[in-house]
């Protein structure tokens, strides 16, 4: 049986910054992109709350140096952060385009709508599992305000896909 190296606080921290930095990367891209200008907006204000997310998660780390690094996740959940984790939806399209000599520039609005939302989805599970997961108050409150802001980027995806079917 293999056994599942225990997780700390620190390491999910550590995960959700690189997550929300991919996600700056990405959408600061598909702004870029964009030739129209409802999607150009909101990939930028996207790129632009990401970017305020990823320093979040710096402060929190550098709050939490010594005491994250020792509090562990209780192992049941350990395995279940490891998949959030290594199944980053914008660590793999980055990855998969950087394979294939492809820029970002090679995806469509509306595919890119498409894996924004899949991410949000992804950050809001990882987000509400580090929720429950920590006994540390102050991360308790940043990531209880985060997951609001998180549902709200996936509404505001939502809705932006809902007008390329219209």
């Amino acid at each position: 049986m293999t056994e599942t190296k225990q997780i700390t606080l620190h390491d999910i921290l550590g995960a959700a910054l690189v997550n929300e930095t991919l996600g700056a990367k990405f959408y600061a891209a598909m702004a870029g992109n964009a030739e129209e200008d409802n999607v150009r907006d909101i990939f930028h204000k996207l790129a632009e709350e990401e970017k305020e997310h990823r320093h979040l998660f710096q402060t929190l780390i550098e709050q939490h140096k010594n005491g994250s690094e020792n509090e562990t996740i209780p192992d049941n959940k350990s395995a279940y952060f490891k998949f959030l984790a290594d199944s980053n939806i914008f660590a793999t399209i980055i990855e998969a385009f950087q394979q294939r000599d492809q820029e970002l520039s090679d995806i469509g609005p509306k595919d890119a709508i498409s894996i924004g939302i899949q991410a949000e989805k992804d950050s809001i599970l990882l987000y509400q599992e580090l929720f429950s997961s920590t006994a540390d108050d102050s991360v308790k409150e940043a990531i209880s305000r985060l997951l609001e802001e998180e549902k709200i980027h996936l509404l505001e995806l939502r809705q932006q896909l809902e007008e390329f079917k219209s």
